[in-house]
């Protein structure tokens, strides 16, 4: 959730805090983000369908649109300035 800590992190240092509902989304756009980078290689060996946007708003109970949560995710990515792998101490 690297991701998600990131996202909020850049809010709150500019003394902009995200609401309850920002959160949510951005929580399920981050667990996408996730999922499309790091997960796939592993969804194939467990022969695991993969995570869509269509079943994400099916586990969100339609809360959020699917083109919401797009928008969420490309909102993330250009905060982290597509950043997604920082630097390790390894």
């Amino acid at each position: 959730m690297s991701y998600l800590d990131r996202y909020v992190s850049h809010h709150v240092e500019r003394g902009v805090f995200i609401l309850r509902r920002e959160f949510q989304l951005a929580a399920i756009a981050c667990l996408y983000i996730a999922v499309k980078t790091e997960g796939t290689h592993r969804l194939f060996v467990r022969k695991v369908p993969p995570l869509t946007v269509s079943r994400l708003v099916e586990l969100g109970r339609g809360v959020f649109s699917s083109e919401t949560i797009i928008k969420m995710e490309r909102k993330i990515l250009a905060v982290l300035d597509w950043r997604m792998n920082p630097p390790t101490s390894q």
